[in-house]
């Protein structure tokens, strides 16, 4: 079973693989020897056998038991030990590899009982568990002190993980209130259940499929959280207050009584959302800084916003809104740093079209839509890196090409139906391809926003295994697609809405900053200092990609830093949840799953029965806006790839060498990528395209 070690006495190992003395004690925050940030990586261990394990057990050499199926990785510079093959309960996390931001990950196993034996222990990280050992508080537990915008966000995203996880059949998860935790406005999953055997050799069902389906399940959750509505709003006395509890319990009650799809569901709580978001304006201030490394002659890496060199200088004026990016180059002396430059220097004019044609229209676009014209945006930065691939000639291996992320903003008006209350919403979107991340960062977490498109990601969507071990093996670290290698129609670019429920940082990094989990071990020392305003936010970039450099300088590192601040719209109707009483707001209503709304209940969420005719109105707006905003978005679109192509010519006649004369020509223009890394000039391996037997999912 393992040894209770005095309290005092238990190790913690630094990851620096340079670190001469890498054994500490549980309790310090950096390392004695090197001065390292230490992880703490605590896991969740899962089932009956691991919850049964007395605390403080000491168990396979590393693992010191914090709490009933919370355990301390004591070694986490260490490989966790591999099953040969992972049991069924494994399964749901690897086929949700792609949803970091809910969902946790298996880190591990621990054996138990021997080889194979059917007690080893599942381990899993990701979990919604704090720095102290401590499982973050359930939503219902943090109701009472969420603004109203927080809470109208958790449900939005309960309501879109509900296909996610059914596609998985593990849909019965958020059906404990113990599994829903929150760690400020992210929902995050403590485990995944489906409470009956998965059925065998059935194929895989996507989201999509399950989203306008009505099960028993789908019911069960909508009694669940109808009920526990109940008892919140038996406790709320202020009318606003009381009215959007209401509102919630209108939404839960159709779906419980069959009559709301996933997707009817969601469509119908973004009018909340919108009516939330409408007090408050979103104002945004960039940085960015690149440097080569310490290592490497060339800089394939390319930002904007970017404030030059590490001397920094002043940054162009800033209007609030968001435009921000990050691209790797790839193709080492074959002109990746042209790529990436390319793509960021025309994403930023496309983008910048993209928000005025979003502001400008009068038909609200939704999220499907914007989504549609990030993608399309990134589709045109891809084909214009195709094109000189093929006009000199680049084939296989010297083809350049660029991993990105963009993140930008939009405003838009809204009124009756969208919304209640006339007024403009402002959103976050995050376009991203290849291996350059995102991350939300604010004073008490770090949230991770992108994953990252590696082989390694493929073969734990596939189920052969965690992606830790994955991305060990041979090509683990192989990306399947970046921007500029194949032609816009084939990449499977990853679009996400993003909603800011307070201020915070989102950073935009390439892979030589956040190498080694950098961010996650690094942000508490530069984050909140930032936030406090003990640095600019220039300065404390600088600062933080600085110490990058020191740490990861063997490649590039890149980084781009916006400030997210939510302002108080003074002229719009004031947060009932700012002011309400929170007494008792956390207790769960008794399961009375068949209690009816009130006539008065009704009244107030539907006013004189137009509540159909209502809905209607806005799916034939919405079908018009969609077509509407869809071909104006392609005409700026064209326009902005007009503006773009004068760039290309500058940037390429400065840059680019013309081919060497009897350079051979592609007999056609598609560029297949190669299945193996690329090789460095000096002989190191860089980054490479991997592509693998199935399409990226």
């Amino acid at each position: 079973m393992g040894v209770s070690p005095a309290s005092d006495s238990i190790p913690l190992f630094c990851v620096n693989p340079r670190c001469k003395n890498p054994q500490n004690v549980v309790g310090r925050e950096a390392c004695a020897e090197c001065q390292e940030p230490l992880d703490y990586r605590y896991l969740w261990a899962l089932g009956d056998v691991a919850a049964a394990i007395p605390v403080g057990s000491f168990l396979a050499g590393r693992y010191f038991v914090q709490a009933p199926s919370i355990w301390l990785d004591t070694q986490p510079h260490r490989d966790p030990w591999m099953l040969p093959q992972w049991p069924a309960i494994a399964q749901p996390y690897m086929k949700l590899h792609r949803y970091p931001f809910h969902v946790p990950r298996v880190y591990g196993a621990c054996p138990m009982g021997g080889e194979n034996s059917i007690t080893d222990v599942v381990l899993l990280e990701n979990a919604p568990i704090d720095r102290t050992g401590k499982l973050y508080p359930t939503l219902a537990d943090a109701w009472g002190t969420a603004r109203s915008l927080r809470r109208v966000s958790w449900f939005l995203q309960l309501l879109k993980l509900w296909p996610v996880l059914a596609s998985a059949g593990v849909e019965m998860t958020v059906l404990s209130s113990q599994n829903v935790r929150v760690q400020g406005g992210r929902v995050w999953l403590r485990i995944l259940e489906n409470g009956i055997d998965a059925p065998k050799g059935t194929e895989a069902v996507l989201p999509s499929q399950v989203a306008n389906t009505i099960t028993p399940i789908w019911r069960k959750f909508g009694d669940l959280w109808y009920a526990w509505l109940t008892g919140v709003a038996a406790r709320t006395e202020m009318d606003g207050a009381k009215r959007l509890v209401t509102q919630l319990q209108g939404i839960f009650e159709g779906i419980r009584q069959g009559q709301l799809t996933p997707a009817a569901a969601v469509e119908r709580h973004e009018k909340l959302v919108r009516s939330q978001q409408v007090a408050y304006n979103l104002r945004c201030e960039s940085a960015g800084l690149t440097d080569a490394g310490s290592e490497r002659v060339h800089n394939e890496d390319a930002a904007f916003p970017l404030s030059g060199d590490m001397s920094g200088q002043d940054m162009p004026v800033n209007d609030g809104r968001l435009i921000a990016m990050v691209g790797d180059g790839i193709g080492g002396h074959e002109k990746g740093e042209v790529a990436s430059e390319l793509a960021v220097r025309s994403l930023s004019l496309q983008a910048q079209a993209l928000q005025t044609n979003v502001a400008t229209d009068p038909d609200f676009a939704d999220g499907t839509v914007i989504g549609d014209g990030i993608s399309a945006i990134m589709r045109v930065a891809n084909n214009l890196v195709l094109s000189q691939n093929s006009e000199q000639h680049r084939e296989a291996r010297q083809r350049m090409g660029t991993t990105l992320t963009l993140a930008l903003s939009v405003t838009q008006s809204v009124e009756e139906p969208i919304c209640e209350i006339p007024g403009q919403v402002q959103d976050i979107y995050l376009g991203h391809v290849g291996d350059c991340r995102a991350y939300w960062l604010t004073a008490d977490h770090c949230q991770l926003l992108t994953v990252d498109d590696d082989f390694a990601g493929q073969e734990t969507l596939d189920g052969r295994g965690p992606y830790r071990d994955a991305l060990g093996r041979s090509r683990g670290e192989a990306l399947v697609q970046a921007l500029g290698t194949k032609e816009g129609a084939r990449l499977n670019i990853h679009t996400e809405r993003f909603l800011v429920d307070e201020n915070g940082l989102l950073l935009i990094c390439s892979d030589g900053f956040s190498v080694d989990d950098w961010v996650e071990r690094s942000w508490r020392r530069y984050v909140p200092a930032i936030l406090r305003g003990d640095f600019t936010l220039e300065v404390g970039l600088r600062n933080w990609l600085s110490a990058a450099v020191r740490r990861n300088g063997s490649d590039n590192v890149t980084a781009t830093l916006s400030f997210c601040q939510l302002i108080v719209d003074t002229d719009s109707v004031p947060d009932p949840w700012a002011v309400a009483s929170t007494e008792g707001d956390g207790a769960l209503a008794p399961k009375v799953w068949e209690s009816e709304f009130s006539e008065a209940s009704k009244v107030l969420l539907y006013g004189d029965s137009e509540e159909g005719r209502k809905l209607e109105r806005r799916r034939k707006q919405s079908q018009r806006s969609r077509f509407q905003w869809a071909t104006s978005s392609a005409a700026a679109i064209v326009a902005a790839a007009a503006l773009v192509a004068g760039l290309v010519v500058g940037v390429f006649l400065w840059r680019s060498p013309a081919p060497e004369e009897g350079a051979p020509v592609p007999t056609t223009p598609e560029l297949e990528p190669t299945n193996s890394p690329d090789i460095s000039p000096e002989g190191t391996e860089s980054e490479g395209i991997s592509e693998p037997t199935d399409e990226p999912l």
